[in-house]
């Protein structure tokens, strides 16, 4: 057993998990209320779906079908957007991948979908029965924990769609953990995407629905519930439309109101992203030069929002176990994750030059949608759908990504035990 702990430097990830749990519970306002029950029973399933997905034959199964159900979605909203876009939105189209054309209208599409299934009754019921289900065993509301189980498979953006007609109810603890799993989480059409780019598809979705159980562990240690509603109350949504018809008009004007939304809020806050490094990079250069008429010789670094995440992110490698150049490539991407995005890491990734092992355990730990942009996505989405949340969703937002980079971080420290 000890010789198993010190193979592959796995004893750092058994330093690691219960780190990563203290410094979420360090952050958190109220300390006193942590729920032990609703974080244990998390970790286990954590552990639990850990084993059956790495190691079970069936697990691996289940993940690859959901996977195929969501390519199934996609390829009937690709039909409406190539019908409007034409070879633009095709995968093969010269001109590349456009984020306005091939995502954008995938939240048009859902919107329109989810509302539908609401008017069916559909998601009605499925929350309920999660509620009846979950809440005596985790203590969390359906709601929120359809909202989590979806952004595993839909994304940060789709994924409130589900439970639109809840979220101007839910509590603030309700609201963080739907945030903290929509950064935690990848959808289902990026990890195709993933795994194109040559980053293993069996590892990203396992990633993906491991994050479920990590992000509950996170944000209830880092914003537990303050006053537990009754596990027998029934969640009351708000009324939907009265015809098939209108619930489908309203779910796409939701969508084209959200994708419209959240292209606005990524076109400010990448530039102004890119501004800021820009300064620091001006910095940088006055710096060296003021050192060179001092004649002083030492290495000063390249100053970016990136390096400085990197920094912060170098405990964290080696938690992970990783040592020589998978820690200093994985401290790297660490930090260009949240200054920039998970694509830009996972391309880097690829590229380098690391060990097998260090290739999947940083897999896990980038498989998020963790980043400076997604703070102000979750803000513009979810406050479209819920304006009278904007106040909280702006409080937490920060917090929330730092969240989901502890969520994907907890996860790869199981992954390095477990493999």
């Amino acid at each position: 057993m000890i010789a198993y702990f010190l193979t592959d430097h796995r004893w750092h990830c058994l330093i690691g998990i219960p780190f990563i749990m203290g410094l979420a519970w360090a952050l958190s306002p109220r300390r006193i209320r942590v729920q032990l029950r609703t974080i244990f029973v998390a970790l286990a399933m954590l552990f639990v779906l850990g084993i059956c997905m790495l190691r079970v034959n069936m697990g691996q199964y289940i993940v690859a079908r959901i996977g195929d159900g969501v390519s199934y979605l996609n390829q009937a909203a690709d039909s409406g957007i190539q019908f409007v876009f034409g070879d633009l939105a095709l995968a093969t189209s010269p001109v590349g991948f456009i984020f306005a054309i091939r995502v954008l209208p995938m939240i048009v599409f859902f919107g329109a979908l989810m509302q539908l299934l609401y008017y069916l009754g559909i998601i009605p019921f499925c929350v309920r029965a999660i509620n009846k289900i979950v809440r005596p065993l985790l203590g969390t509301s359906g709601s929120e924990t359809a909202c989590v189980i979806a952004n595993s498979v839909l994304g940060q953006t789709e994924a409130p769609l589900l439970v639109r007609n809840y979220l101007a109810q839910m509590t603030s603890s309700e609201l963080f953990l739907i945030m903290t799993a929509g950064m935690g989480t990848l959808s289902g059409a990026i990890v195709a995407v993933y795994a194109a780019m040559g980053i293993p598809v069996v590892h990203l979705l396992a990633s993906s629905v491991m994050s479920i159980p990590a992000s509950i562990v996170i944000a209830k240690l880092m914003q537990p519930e303050e006053n537990l509603r009754n596990v027998e109350e029934e969640l009351t949504p708000l009324p939907g439309q009265d015809s098939l018809l209108g619930a489908l008009g309203q779910g796409t004007m939701d969508g084209l109101q959200l994708a419209v939304a959240v292209g606005a809020i990524l076109i400010s806050y990448i530039g102004l992203m890119k501004l800021f490094d820009m300064m620091l990079h001006d910095v940088t250069v006055y710096v060296r030069l003021i050192m060179h008429w001092f004649g002083m010789n030492f290495s000063f670094p390249d100053l970016s929002l990136s390096w400085f995440f990197g920094l912060c992110g170098t405990p964290f490698a080696w938690l992970l176990g990783l040592s020589g150049v998978d820690a200093s490539v994985g401290a790297h991407l660490w930090g260009l994750r949240i200054a920039a995005n998970e694509m830009v890491a996972y391309r880097e990734l690829v590229a380098s030059a690391v060990s097998s092992r260090a290739l999947i355990l940083l897999t896990y730990a980038l498989c998020g949608f963790a980043n400076i942009s997604s703070i102000g996505i979750q803000i513009s989405s979810i406050g479209t759908l819920a304006p009278s949340q904007r106040p909280s969703l702006a409080a937490f937002g920060f917090r929330a990504m730092l969240g989901g980079v502890l969520a994907n971080a907890l996860t790869a420290c199981v992954v390095g035990l477990i493999l």
